[in-house]
């Protein structure tokens, strides 16, 4: 979160591509990947000294423990829920029916701008 601060969602994106590629999280780990990253260090120290991205990470946590997810990768489509690595045809055959569904609904008079509510409260969420 230090690097996004520093220097936005691409660096980020790369410093977490560093991190999982790692095989180890050690401090000298994370402060050459801070480095590798040019990172001001310093003010990575402070960061995890002072825990200054807590409250975010502790709110992330809690929303995913409030959809009940527990691991990754884990998606949502339309509320509908695909765990672990799955197959672009599970994604479409997902999607298809949800786009058949839209159609339904549209022609029983539902406003594009309801689909996804009532979709939802119909039952349409759940896992495929």
């Amino acid at each position: 979160m230090e690097a996004r601060a520093e220097k936005g969602d691409a660096a980020f994106w790369d410093v977490a591509g560093r991190l999982f590629a790692s095989a180890s999280l050690g401090d000298d780990d994370l402060d050459r990947t801070a480095r590798d990253a040019r990172l001001d260090i310093d003010k990575v120290h402070d960061a995890v000294k002072t825990h200054r991205y807590k409250a975010a990470i502790d709110a992330d946590i809690a929303l995913a423990d409030g959809v009940h997810v527990n691991g990754t990768p884990h998606f949502f489509i339309n509320g509908r829920t695909l765990v672990g690595a799955q197959s672009a045809d599970k994604f479409a055959a997902i999607i298809d029916d949800e786009i058949a569904a839209t159609s339904a609904m549209q022609q029983r008079g539902v406003p594009l701008a309801q689909i996804y509510e009532t979709r939802i409260k119909e039952g349409g969420a759940g896992s495929p």
